[in-house]
């Protein structure tokens, strides 16, 4: 359940990213080359998470498969599997050839995964629909309720120029380029805390960019280090929506869950330092790409 919550944030990394798209308007910046920015982080976070999922595995002595790798069973499995499989690609290709908003997509991938389970797979029956939709439904209003209660925390914040009074305190202590992107990353990371990405990027990316910026990083850099560190807080506590879902959906504790995420923020926040310390992590492909 862990792995689960803590690479959830994943999909806000790599392409097409919705909240990429949002801090791309939000600062007038080129939308396809923080796709291009992403592409490497995205990578880079998931190794660290797989070395991260590694080493507590190995520590906390977990049972491992044993024996070599059957490569026809492998193959067997992935074209049955290959009807679900699809999915992905039909939701994306559904939205980045215009054919279907994100709306859409998502209830075309409902549809699609209900062919898939009664017609191919010959899984799920009319009988189990109900309890599945019941289920959706109570996953799905629990992180609302979440979302509602974070949005007028959103608006308190605002109304008291909470955001512009920090940016200002961060411009006037005159010190380098890394205590100030320290500083912005200790701000995202303490709102991130508690609102959920897209206010909390309406609300700050407008104000904290330009800070980054005097400091002397890169927009692509900045992008990536706003994006992934708001992600932080998709499994961090109180608020943390995929912790929520994972231990809805899972029947698990979240104070359990919580203490065996530990390993993966050090691991984020590990990501996020070599964001800041290796530019070109972000910079190279859009660089290459034309961007």
């Amino acid at each position: 359940a862990a792995v689960t919550a803590a690479s959830g944030t994943l999909g806000i990394i790599v392409p097409p990213s919705v909240i990429l798209i949002m801090f791309g308007v939000l600062t007038n910046t080129s939308i396809g080359g923080l796709f291009m920015a992403g592409v490497i982080p995205g990578l880079m976070l998931a190794a660290v998470f797989m070395l991260t999922a590694y080493i507590v595995g190995v520590r906390e002595g977990f049972p491992k498969v044993e024996g070599r790798m059957d490569w026809a069973l492998f193959l067997r499995d992935t074209g049955g599997a290959l009807p679900a499989l699809l999915m992905p690609f039909m939701v994306l290709g559904s939205i980045v050839t215009g054919f279907a908003t994100a709306t859409e997509a998502a209830s075309l991938s409902v549809l699609y995964a209900l062919a898939v389970g009664t017609v191919i797979y010959r899984q799920l029956s009319w009988r189990d629909l109900f309890p599945a939709v019941t289920e959706a439904v109570t996953t799905t209003g629990s992180v609302m309720i979440i979302m509602a209660v974070a949005m007028p925390f959103g608006w308190i914040l605002t109304f008291e120029l909470v955001p512009h009074t920090v940016a200002t305190w961060i411009v006037g202590l005159h010190t380098g380029p890394l205590v100030t992107i320290l500083l912005v990353i200790l701000v995202l990371k303490v709102v991130g805390f508690w609102l959920d990405l897209g206010p909390a990027m309406i609300i700050l990316a407008p104000i904290l960019v330009p800070v980054a910026k005097a400091a002397g990083f890169e927009p692509y850099q900045i992008g990536l280090i706003f994006t992934m560190t708001l992600g932080w807080g998709l499994f961090t506590p109180p608020i943390g929506t995929n912790i929520f879902v994972v231990c809805n959906v899972g029947r698990i504790d979240i104070g359990a869950v919580s203490r065996r995420l530990i390993p993966f923020w050090i691991a984020t926040a590990f990501a996020i330092a070599l964001l800041v310390f290796f530019p070109n992590l972000t910079q190279w492909l859009p660089r290459v790409m034309g961007y």
